[in-house]
């Protein structure tokens, strides 16, 4: 068992009827953590060379429940465009993807289908009631027909991008509708969808890109790292409490940037780096291309069951 787990698991053994959030501070004091440490070696590889990953930007891969059907972004290389692909798994083996049903011809981001098939994107494009080109707004396709852009407050005059979904309808998203960028919650109670509130999370900066688990547990996320990247760190649901946010350990971070958390059916852990992948040599001054990288950590070990 890491330690994470072994120092939560007993905070929770031993405080008996303490509150949550003396839980958390006691546990958090006990374990003195600021970097994951598995007890288990983590590795990562490049998901699907040639197939997924290509010499282009390619991030943000979500998988269907049966898990033969994936969806990623693609951009051109100078990023001025970017389409939501398709790949289909035949005998074992990824087909040469193509552009999704639902994906325009404008900026499509951050595809993520839920149990039943749907699917949530981010989309740039013109906003009629606005009149204008507008913000990363939310998008949803059922599966079949037109996408429909989310409603307010789901949306809102600021950027909304990355949305994922708990079994139970709660949505996850990233939105600097207040400033800075921030994650929020928006809960489906009694039939109802409720307004977006944020996830407190302490001792990060501008975090976004939220990959929550289905039972929402576990929360993975992007934010500014003290060298201006990003880097991926998760924290842990305990009783409604979040816990101070861990980073990631190496090699899921590098000192190139990290971001667009994924999963698969399995629970293994995916994301976009752009450390030298598929390029190895980038013009000086040049943003890398990102790749998406599949590791063997499961999102469901970092949290302790409650």
């Amino acid at each position: 068992m890491n330690r994470l787990i072994l120092s939560l698991v007993l905070a929770l053994l031993f405080l008996g009827c303490s509150s949550p959030e003396t839980v958390v501070e006691e546990t958090e004091a006990r374990l003195g953590l600021e970097v994951y440490t598995p007890d288990f070696p983590i590795e990562v590889a490049l998901f699907e060379p040639g197939v997924v990953n290509s010499t282009w930007p390619e991030f943000g891969v979500t998988f269907t429940a049966s898990g033969d059907t994936l969806y990623f972004d693609r951009t051109i290389k100078d990023r001025t465009k970017a389409t939501i692909l398709r790949s289909v798994r035949v005998n074992g083996a990824w087909q040469d993807p193509e552009v999704a049903s639902f994906s325009g011809p404008t900026f499509d981001v951050d595809p993520f289908v839920t149990s039943d098939g749907s699917i949530f994107y981010s989309s740039l494009q013109f906003d009629v009631e606005r009149d204008s080109l507008a913000s990363f707004d939310l998008w949803f396709w059922p599966g079949f027909g037109s996408p429909v852009r989310l409603p307010r407050p789901l949306n809102s005059d600021g950027n909304e991008s990355f949305l994922t979904a708990m079994d139970d309808g709660t949505l996850f998203f990233g939105s600097n509708r207040n400033g800075p960028a921030q994650i929020f919650k928006s809960e489906f109670l009694n039939g109802q969808r409720q307004a977006p509130v944020v996830v407190p999370l302490s001792s990060v900066t501008n975090p976004g890109n939220p990959l929550i688990s289905k039972d929402g547990k576990t929360l993975v996320f992007a934010s500014e790292a003290e060298d201006g990247w990003t880097e991926l760190s998760f924290a842990c649901n305990l009783a409604g409490v979040w816990t101070t946010p861990v980073t990631l350990p190496e090699p899921i971070n590098s000192p190139s940037m990290e971001y667009a958390p994924g999963v698969d059916g399995e629970g293994f852990l995916y994301f976009a780096s752009e450390r030298p992948g598929m390029v190895v040599d980038v013009e000086a001054g040049a943003r890398p291309p990102a790749d998406i990288y599949k590791s063997n950590l499961k999102i469901d070990s970092l949290c302790p069951e409650m």
